[in-house]
Order: C-alpha cells, then sequence, then structure tokens
C-alpha cells in the first residue's frame, strides 16, 4: 500500500497509509489533521486513480505544491514531495514501513506511549476487554469488612470526638467536669507552675 510521511521543519511527524482517498487539512473533519497555520481547513486530498493516485487541491488559499509549482491536479510518483504551507508530504509507492525510531529509548518511550493511549481511549469506551474494577455491594444485613460504615476510607473518615472523663483515680474530685472549671484545671496539666513564681 502506498503512504505519506509528513515532515515539518525536516522532523517527521507521522507516516499515513493510504487505503482510500484521504482528506488533509487543518479543519477537525479531516482524515489526516496538520498542524500548520499556512494550511487551509480542507486543503488537499489524495486519490486512486488507474493504478496510482493523484493530489487535488481543494481549492486552498496558500496552494499545493509539487517542485515549487502551484497545481490542481498532479497523478503522483514515488518520492514525490508535496508542500502545503510549511508541511511537506512525501508520497511514497510501495509497502508500508512504519517509521524507526532513532534510538532504542525513543522506541521504548514510543511504545508505551501508544499503549497507554490506546488502553485509556478503550477504558473510556469499554473495549479494552480487560476487567475493570466494580465497585464491592454488601449484601443487606452485613457490615462492611473495613473502613467506616459509611463506605469511606478510613484515612478520609472524621475521628469521633473522645469524651471527656473525670479522672478515675479520685472518684470525689471536688473540681467541675465541665465548664470554666474544667478548662482552668486542663491549662493547669499543661502548664505546670515553675518554682518561684
Amino acid at each position: 500500500m502506498p503512504y505519506l510521511i509528513v515532515r515539518r521543519e525536516g522532523q517527521e511527524l507521522t507516516r499515513r497509509e493510504l487505503k482510500r482517498p484521504v482528506t488533509v487539512g487543518r479543519g477537525d473533519d479531516v482524515d489526516l489533521q496538520v498542524q500548520d497555520r499556512l494550511v487551509s481547513r480542507k486543503h488537499c486530498r489524495f486519490e486512486p486513480i488507474g493504478r496510482g493516485w493523484e493530489v487535488v487541491d481543494l481549492g486552498s488559499h496558500n496552494g499545493t505544491l509539487i517542485d515549487g509549482q502551484r497545481v490542481q491536479h498532479h497523478v503522483l510518483q514515488n518520492g514525490q514531495i508535496i508542500e502545503i504551507g510549511d508541511t511537506h508530504l512525501t508520497f511514497m509507492d510501495e509497502p508500508f514501513q512504519s517509521n524507526r525510531p532513532a534510538s532504542p529509548q525513543e522506541a521504548v518511550l514510543r511504545a508505551r506511549l501508544e499503549n497507554e493511549v490506546e488502553s485509556s481511549a478503550d477504558d473510556t469506551i469499554g473495549l479494552s476487554g480487560r476487567n475493570l474494577p466494580q465497585p464491592k455491594l454488601e449484601k443487606a444485613g452485613r457490615k462492611p469488612r473495613r473502613g467506616n460504615p459509611n463506605g469511606i476510607p478510613a484515612a478520609f473518615a472524621r475521628p469521633k470526638p473522645r469524651p471527656i472523663l473525670p479522672n478515675p483515680s479520685s472518684p470525689s474530685d471536688p473540681e467541675p467536669s465541665s465548664g470554666p472549671g474544667l478548662f482552668a484545671r486542663l491549662l493547669k496539666k499543661q502548664r505546670p507552675e515553675r518554682p518561684g513564681m
């Protein structure tokens, strides 16, 4: 299958296999979106004709250039470069070859990124085939296994207030167990008296 190599400023951005007609542009409703402000929303279209492919300009403002010449229709040859704005599309009329990374580290990073993107997209619509964690429902009449009964994890649950009990060592404590006397007693426990005051 023929394919396109998309480059900008000498750096390869992507490759796109030509299995059917492909519309190229800056808009959201195209087959191959190019982030280039000099490219029209629907800039050009690659179409099969006979045994080959042609590029058709879709009335773009800055035009579609081949060998520096603006074209409306052009039958493509292997290795020919199509210029749209600052982006160069190289037409390859040979079996599709994915772009090889320059280093093994880049290959690993690219593979991880592709896996993350695919799995997050699949999980969003529920097509990943993996068993997603399901909320556990408790049977009626049973207490939850752990955490508090509201289902809030212990780390986020508000602690229960502790009641202030009178000192068990002196049940006949004349000091009050509430009010201003209690506050004074607690304050006295926290700040021991210093000698000489």
